[in-house]
């Protein structure tokens, strides 16, 4: 039979009903409570006895340990004793009442006890029971009232802390996913009641967050997760709704903004924070940006999941604009969130079949350059660049696809048949000219991963005889970056194998100077957001002609492009960059036509004076 805390209750009261009547009917008390102390001694329970005035008539040691403490209390009631131990006023208090109401209802009550102490701030807690005992010569009047109790603090403190520990993030000490469901929960019912008119959610997102986790080392990581966490706080005061929803991810509610304008303020003043260094460990960390999405309630939503779908919806396009952002949720957001679904579906099937040749098409564009005896420029190589034409949605830009690529890890697949086809056409478009040619491929970030991607390009480059020094990769900022140890192997392997390597888009990333050294490129491509405003701009003109001096000092090609203006291409001469590329020569061509222009003697019509 399983014993509960009421079972013993009854017991003991029993036993103590027992001494109590022969403690009032015998001329031994001394003895009486000799015994009494014994048999309560041990027992694993907090008992005492009060007269009806509130006076200690007995305690055991479980109650009082202190033996001198113990017998001091005898006559005296809890205002003595609570003193004492140093047990505030409020406390005492509410025990007061507890015990006033045994005596005027005349009835067992059980309650919980909390019992702070001033000078140290513990606090205790304690399941109690005040049970009344009545006279038997009269049975209305209660003669004694008993209290019994148990130390739940540990059992409280537990609870406490495992509630802790489910509802707060270990590393940071934000409060969690959980936590952020549940008190969005609480929210939108309290918005259902028509309170606030404006509220908010915001996620930030470290970009860029990968590289220190890859290059540094998880403790790297995680200390800069602390610090991002701290900065957070610091950036907004006063506010404790704030979360680690994911691993690099913070979600902010703000229950209440003046207008719907005030979260782009905060978000504003989160990326300044956010995106300033990072000093871990002596390491200056400057490369972290902040994205941030945000959604208005009601406006963006009434329930969690459309609130949450929109909002990944809002920072995947802060993303999408080049990082370091902040994008509020619109309607057009989910228009485009539903296009990139289905594009992103027509991609799949066209890998699955296998249905490259149908809808891909490789135009190239041509890189040139001049021929000083002759004054004109002449085609060195060109750049394979992917065009698709599906037949369910039409003509799709590459900046569209290719990002739907990548995030759905088709661009592997899709890069190995670009890489096949380019080398393909290369064989054909090369045998028909009598000088070097060489022809530019982009690899993205997910094929420099793979293990066998070196094995596929020494295949594909052996089966069809090419000179590996003609064919260029050209690598992204995302590519060159990652410290994998894969990655920074198959970079030394495809060197090795006599293959050129360019650096995209160079001037453009956080890291491109700090980590030239490290890559064994051939070749430098100048941004065209340089080139664009080089013959409006000084600063542009100075940070392009930087560039190609840096190049030349390292021995590398320098390519700009970009170039589609007669102006830009003078200052690009003067400079003594080495070829060029852009709408000023020629668009991208199809095969065929690019073939013509190869025939007409490699030359070009446009002439600099």
């Amino acid at each position: 039979m399983q014993i509960n805390r009421n079972m013993i209750t009854e017991i003991l009261t029993s036993i103590l009903k027992l001494f109590m009547d022969l403690f009032t009917s015998s001329n031994n008390e001394k003895l009486i409570k000799e015994n009494l102390f014994k048999i309560f001694k041990d027992v694993p329970m907090e008992v005492a006895v009060y007269d009806p005035l509130g006076s200690y008539i007995f305690a055991n040691e479980q109650y009082i340990p202190d033996r001198e403490l113990r017998e001091s209390i005898i006559g005296q009631s809890d205002v003595y004793f609570f003193k004492k131990i140093g047990i505030n006023k409020e406390a005492l208090k509410k025990r007061i009442t507890h015990f006033n109401k045994v005596l005027n209802e005349k009835k067992t009550i059980t309650f919980t006890e909390k019992l702070p102490f001033v000078e140290n701030s513990k606090i205790l807690y304690f399941k109690r029971t005040f049970k009344p005992v009545f006279s038997q010569k009269n049975p209305e009047k209660v003669e004694y009232i008993y209290s019994f109790g148990n130390n739940l603090s540990a059992t409280i403190l537990s609870q406490r802390e495992i509630k802790y520990l489910a509802n707060h993030d270990q590393l940071t000490s934000l409060k969690n996913r959980y936590a952020f469901y549940t008190y969005l929960d609480n929210h939108l019912d309290v918005l259902k009641h028509g309170h606030h008119p404006y509220s908010a959610i915001l996620t930030c997102d470290l970009d860029n967050f990968k590289m220190v986790n890859d290059s540094l080392g998880f403790h790297f990581g995680d200390m800069v997760l602390k610090e991002a966490a701290s900065r957070v706080k610091l950036s907004l005061p006063g506010v404790d709704t704030i979360f680690r929803i994911g691993g690099n991810e913070f979600g902010i509610i703000l229950s209440e903004v003046k207008d719907k304008y005030e979260p782009g303020r905060i978000a504003e003043k989160l990326i300044s924070y956010l995106s300033a260094p990072y000093m871990i460990f002596g390491q200056n960390i400057s490369y972290l940006t902040t994205s941030i999405g945000i959604v208005v309630m009601p406006r963006d939503g009434n329930d969690k999941e459309a609130l949450l779908k929109n909002l990944n919806t809002a920072i995947h396009y802060a993303k999408r604009k080049g990082k370091n952002n902040y994008q509020y949720f619109s309607l057009k957001m989910n228009e485009a969130a539903a296009n990139k679904t289905l594009i992103e579906r027509n991609l799949k099937t066209l890998v699955e079949k296998q249905d490259y040749e149908n809808q891909f098409k490789v135009v190239y564009q041509p890189i040139v350059a001049k021929n000083e005896s002759k004054n004109n420029y002449v085609i060195v190589g060109s750049e394979a660049l992917l065009r698709w034409h599906s037949p369910e949605l039409g003509w799709i830009s590459p900046d569209t696809f290719i990002p739907i690529a990548e995030e759905s890890n088709l661009i592997t697949n899709i890069g190995d048949w670009v890489f096949n086809k380019a080398c393909y056409d290369y064989k054909s478009f090369s045998n028909k000219v009598d000088h070097d040619l060489y022809v530019s491929i982009n690899l993205s970030a997910k094929q420099l991963k793979a293990s066998n991607i070196v094995r596929r390009i020494t295949n594909t480059l052996n089966y069809l005889h090419l000179d590996p020094s003609k064919i260029q990769l050209e690598l992204t900022e995302t590519s060159y970056l990652d410290d994998h140890s894969t990655v920074l192997n198959n970079i030394e392997k495809i060197s090795d194998l006599g293959v050129g390597l360019a650096i995209d888009d160079f001037g453009t990333g956080f890291a491109s100077l700090s980590y030239l050294h490290r890559i064994p490129a051939t070749a430098i491509k100048i941004d065209k957001s340089f080139i664009q405003y080089l013959n409006t701009s000084d600063y542009h003109k100075e940070l392009v002609k930087s560039i190609i001096i840096l190049g030349q000092n390292l021995k590398k090609d320098i390519i700009a492009e970009g170039v589609e203006q007669l102006e830009d291409l003078h200052v690009l001469n003067k400079y003594n960059c080495d070829k060029y590329q852009g709408y000023l020569f020629s668009k991208p061509l199809e095969l065929s036509k690019f073939e013509d222009i190869l025939q007409k003697d490699n030359l070009l019509t446009t002439v600099i004076e």
